[in-house]
């Protein structure tokens, strides 16, 4: 690296130091080791068992279908795919076993693409409305691949409907689940 010069002495040496000082200092920051291990592959060390698996053709999706009847469920999925990343989102529709484009139903959580094949995906969503709610599996950008999807999914009850079915499996009414949910909260 060459220094600037100016015709001040003292400004010269100064310009020196700082060409040199950062010409140091890049070499100690970068530092091109290699590849990486493969035994810090994430992918490798991380094995769920799912439930179902399908194929998502190229240029297609696969959608499923999940009918929540009260407000409050929980609606949980983990998923992996083969070869590539795909697309995910969660969509709402009213009537369970019509098919509908994603462009005709209310998108809950936005399509997007997860890099599910270098690490498995998940999440949930609180299902704040009753209704058919879908999990769209994108593979329509895909030109020549198809997508080995693996996943499951759950729908979990809201803690107060879990409280009164367990109530009900104990012989008690929903009257008197109801009268010491009021009794507990005061």
């Amino acid at each position: 690296m060459q220094a600037l010069k100016f015709k001040a002495g003292c400004g010269f040496l100064y310009i020196q130091e700082l060409a040199v000082s950062f010409t140091l200092y890049r070499d100690i920051l970068i530092n091109h080791v290699g590849p990486v291990p493969s035994s810090y592959y994430v992918r490798d060390h991380v094995k769920v068992d799912y439930e179902y698996c399908m194929t998502v053709n190229r240029g297609s999706s696969q959608q499923l279908d999940y009918e929540i009847l009260f407000p409050g469920c929980v609606l949980r999925w983990q998923f992996a795919c083969e070869g590539a990343d795909i697309g995910f989102g969660v969509f709402l529709k009213t009537k369970k076993g019509e098919w509908k484009k994603a462009s005709e139903m209310q998108e809950v959580i936005p399509s997007q693409r997860y890099n599910a094949h270098l690490v498995p995906e998940d999440g949930s969503l609180t299902c704040e409305h009753p209704g058919v709610y879908v999990l769209r599996f994108d593979n329509t950008y895909s030109i020549f691949q198809a997508k080995q999807v693996s996943y499951t999914v759950e729908v979990l009850l809201s803690d107060q409907l879990q409280s009164q079915r367990e109530a009900l499996t104990n012989g008690k009414s929903s009257n008197n689940v109801q009268a010491e949910d009021e009794q507990s909260r005061l």
